[in-house]
Formats: C-alpha cells, sequence, structure tokens
C-alpha cells in the first residue's frame, strides 16, 4: 500500500478517538489485512464520516473476507472449503428425558460378597425402571447408594439433591464433605467401611419438597436395602428419612435423642448434612445444630459400640 493511502487513513482514523483506539488495539496483521482491503476502496465512503464510522465500527475491524470466485467449478470451490468435522463411529443416540437432557445412568459403587452384589444389583435395575411417581420422569438419573454392603452403619438422606443426581452418588458436594468428616473425623470409622443412600432415589425438580406419594414410593426400596446390608445402626440424616423409618409423622426436633427400630438396626435421627453446612454459613462452626448432631452421632456410636 502507498505510504500516502496508509497515512490518509490514519488521518480519518483519527477523527474518532473511540474508533481509532480500537483500531490500534487490533493485531498487527489484522491491521495490515484492513488497510490492504481498504486500498481499493474510496475512503470517504468507508470512513470519511465520523457518523458513519460509529454506526458501522463493527464491520470494519471485522477480518476481512477472502474473495469468492462465483465462476470456479464447484468442485473446486468444495476442495478449498474447510471439512466438517468427521464424527466416530456412528453410535445409536441416547435416549432424552423430558426435560431434554440426555440420559445417562451411573453404576453404584458398591463392594461386598456375591449374594449381597447380586440382590443390589436386581434392586437397582428394578428402580431404574420405575415409573410409580412422577419423578421417575422428570429425573435424570437415578442415585441408588454405595459403599460396603457389609457395612454396620448406614446413612440415609432424604433425597438427592442436583450435585447428586449428577454424578449419580449420595452425600457429595459441601454438605458429603461434612459428612466424611464426621465420619472419619468424629466417629473414627473409614468411610470405606459405611453404606450410604437416600431415602427417595430421584432428586424432586429444584430440590422441592418431597410428596407423600413420591415417599411411599421409594420406601420399599429403602427397606430392602435394610435388609440387604444389614446394617447395626442406620442413621437417618433427614427429616423425611426419620418419619419414614420411625413410622411417626412429627417434626425432626421431636424425632431426635430417640432410638426407633427398623428390621434388626437400630434408626437414629439427626439433621441432613446440607442442613448442618447451610447453618455453619449461617452462625459458623461449633452453633447449636453441630452440638444436636454431634449428640446424635454419640448415641449411634454407643448403638455400635453395644451391638
Amino acid at each position: 500500500m502507498p505510504a500516502s493511502l496508509a497515512a490518509q487513513l490514519y488521518a480519518r482514523l483519527s477523527l474518532d478517538r473511540r474508533l481509532g483506539v480500537k483500531f490500534i488495539a487490533l493485531a498487527p496483521a489484522t491491521r495490515a489485512a484492513w488497510l490492504a482491503a481498504a486500498a481499493g476502496k474510496k475512503i470517504d465512503k468507508k470512513i470519511g464520516a465520523e457518523t458513519g464510522a460509529k454506526k458501522n465500527d463493527r464491520k470494519i475491524f471485522a477480518a476481512p473476507r477472502a474473495p469468492v470466485n462465483s465462476d470456479a467449478p464447484a468442485s473446486a470451490a468444495a476442495a478449498t472449503a474447510t471439512p466438517a468435522p468427521l464424527s466416530p463411529t456412528a453410535a445409536p443416540s441416547p435416549p432424552i428425558s423430558p426435560t431434554g437432557e440426555p440420559l445417562r445412568q451411573t453404576e453404584p459403587r458398591l463392594t461386598g460378597d456375591a449374594e449381597k452384589l447380586a440382590a443390589c444389583r436386581a434392586q437397582f435395575a428394578e428402580i431404574c425402571a420405575c415409573r410409580a411417581c412422577a419423578l421417575g420422569a422428570s429425573r435424570r438419573q437415578v442415585v441408588f447408594g454405595e459403599g460396603n454392603l457389609d457395612a454396620r452403619l448406614m446413612f440415609v438422606g432424604d433425597y438427592p439433591g442436583k450435585d447428586e443426581e449428577f454424578v449419580g452418588r449420595p452425600f457429595v458436594g459441601n454438605g458429603g464433605q461434612l459428612l466424611t468428616d464426621i465420619v472419619e473425623k468424629g466417629m473414627k470409622i473409614p468411610a470405606g467401611e459405611v453404606f450410604l443412600t437416600t431415602l427417595v432415589k430421584c432428586r424432586p425438580p429444584g430440590n422441592r419438597p418431597l410428596k407423600p406419594d413420591e415417599s411411599a414410593a421409594c420406601e420399599q426400596f429403602l427397606r430392602r436395602q435394610i435388609a440387604t446390608v444389614k446394617p447395626r445402626v442406620v442413621v437417618a440424616a433427614g427429616q423425611t428419612a426419620g418419619q419414614i423409618l420411625s413410622g411417626r409423622q412429627e417434626e425432626i426436633a421431636a424425632l431426635r435423642g430417640q432410638n426407633f427400630k427398623a428390621g434388626e438396626a437400630t434408626v437414629v435421627v439427626t439433621y441432613s448434612p446440607v442442613f448442618l453446612w447451610q447453618m455453619r454459613r449461617k452462625y459458623g462452626r461449633g452453633n447449636d445444630y453441630d452440638r444436636q448432631t454431634w449428640a446424635d452421632i454419640q448415641r449411634a456410636l454407643r448403638e455400635l459400640e453395644t451391638s
């Protein structure tokens, strides 16, 4: 490009500080490409008027497009076109949930003897096929539970939350980490020696409260899990789980501090780890809910020691 033309272009750009700053900020190669493209056009029509420049600055500073030769044969155009990325070997599309997301199901992480593993896999398949309540149609995936099938201690939450549904595992996220600390640091029990699950195996939309028919539909699965694992103590970590396992429709404050029975297991009711985490954020560590929960955990430990 002639030096005089470049000088005129820069002079025109200086009329609009905002436009000029944008131009100078471009990469050198982009500035050179723009100047080269502008050389064959009338400067006054492109950037001569300040108002026009402000109105069209996005178009001006867009990278110039390569000219298209309309007379070139179609085969030549196809040869120069960027090829679309090749997909891997064709596979059937995943099923779509009612929410429009592909369904994906995580296999539960289970350890134990062959008989218990077979029983749990059969239960898992049955739950995956369950449509006994509306949650069967809205869920992203089932959260069966995980852990040691020979565990003496089982924790049961109310239902899987967003994080749990995403990974297909119970008690994850902030609440899950708090529960792990309670088990390993407070109770001095390795996490691998505990079984974790929830009363309801599907997440209610928006983590809304459970409906009675949803709890009733999943109660049979929970009781079968307890019968398979045969724990000595079940900690119901949530009000709805506590109500189902105690058989009493009372607030969690009234259910705490008592022992109930679920088959041969002793049931101790306490707060949900997610609720505890929220209370810690609000009131700090060592708040009243922390102290009440620790009293419940000590009750569970005493039952483990004497059973």
